[in-house]
């Protein structure tokens, strides 16, 4: 019997981690969706370094990130047809 309780305890536990951790990305997402950023794309290329492309008022922008710093590489107006 107590068995049962702690396997329902720890499924409750699980289930409410999971739940917890959905919110935080969809908050994410609506808070980026809400600044302007549109077409986010992380591209991990090395040790905690990543390539991050993203959208920002018709500009498009290009940016090498580590985990010290972050170094703007390209930004260019993306024509609007």
């Amino acid at each position: 019997m107590i068995e049962f309780y702690l396997k329902s305890l720890f499924v409750l536990l699980a289930l409410v981690v999971f739940l917890f951790v959905v919110n935080k990305y969809i908050e994410r997402k609506r808070t980026l969706a809400s600044s302007g950023i549109e077409n986010l794309k992380v591209i991990p290329v090395g040790s905690g370094e990543k390539l991050v492309i993203f959208t920002y008022k018709g500009e498009e922008y290009i940016i090498f990130s580590t985990s010290h710093s972050a170094t703007l590489l390209k930004s260019e107006k993306k024509n609007q047809t």
